[in-house]
């Protein structure tokens, strides 16, 4: 992670957040704030005054547009990487499980991740094993103690599939399951997740009458599901997808990128690769 390597790097995006959360009046307030020398953050002003980052005004130091979005940029990628580090680093002793078959007090389950749920499932070998503290049927919660071995799960991928708006001709446009591409191209998978991200793509699932997972999920809801190790096709307009591939930042281990609209000569579909 560059961001904490470099000691400098971190300053100036803390000096940054500062900016915009404290609106310091002066250098003075802005360094204490941070806990440097008022040198020091006039070296750094200086430095970023000069690549646009920063400004000097009578309400004191403040962040310029670039600044704003180099942090936003910086901070996403950050939460990305903790994250990620997280999902390899958290101790479970402990979990609830769906029971994959009939389970009984005592057995020792093999827990793996399925359709974006976590599954228990006795006399099965897996790199996380646990004790069932209960009896359990087929499809039931049954908690599991005593965990031993790592479960790895891999992030999800992605594709985005830019729907034209209804201000250019898409308002009647339809598409068909076929079109829908991803990993299982034409296909539904059961790791598979359709989310609306704005109105013009809701209505298009509905008027193709498509099934929708997700309606006008949130970045983080999506982010939630690739966690997961569901895979996402992600419908919406430019500004939508524009926005959601912002805000994830680096987290798909895989995007792909596609087109529908009403075209002449073809289906409307324009994939991206």
């Amino acid at each position: 992670m560059e961001l904490l390597r470099r000691k400098g790097r971190t300053t100036r995006m803390l000096i940054l957040l500062r900016a915009v959360l404290d609106a310091p009046r002066d250098q003075k307030a802005l360094s204490d704030s941070l806990g440097i020398t008022p040198q020091a953050a006039s070296q750094y002003l200086g430095i970023m005054e000069g690549e646009g980052l920063m400004e000097r005004t009578r309400k004191g130091p403040r962040a310029t547009v670039n600044g704003v979005e180099l942090l936003h940029r910086e901070l996403l990628s950050l939460k990305e990487f903790v994250d990620t580090s997280i999902m390899g680093l958290d101790i479970v002793r402990s979990t609830d499980a769906v029971a994959r078959g009939r389970i009984h007090k005592g057995d020792r389950c093999a827990l793996f991740m399925e359709d974006g749920l976590l599954f228990a499932q006795s006399g099965r070998e897996g790199p996380s094993i646990g004790n069932a503290e209960k009896d359990a049927e087929d499809g039931c919660m049954v908690p599991i103690s005593g965990l031993s071995g790592v479960m790895e799960l891999e992030p999800g991928s992605i594709w985005l599939l830019k729907v034209t708006p209804a201000r250019s001709g898409g308002e009647s446009f339809r598409i068909s399951i076929r079109d829908l591409p991803g990993p299982k191209a034409g296909k539904r998978g059961s790791g598979t997740r359709t989310a609306a991200l704005d109105m013009e793509a809701l209505a298009l699932l509905r008027r193709s009458g498509l099934r929708c997972d997700s309606e006008l999920p949130l970045p983080e809801d999506v982010r939630a599901m690739l966690l997961r190790g569901l895979d996402v096709i992600a419908l919406g307009t430019p500004h939508s997808i524009s926005g959601l591939r912002s805000a994830l930042g680096n987290l798909p281990r895989r995007i792909g990128e596609a087109e529908v609209g009403p075209r002449k000569g073809d289906d409307g579909l324009q994939n991206k690769g």
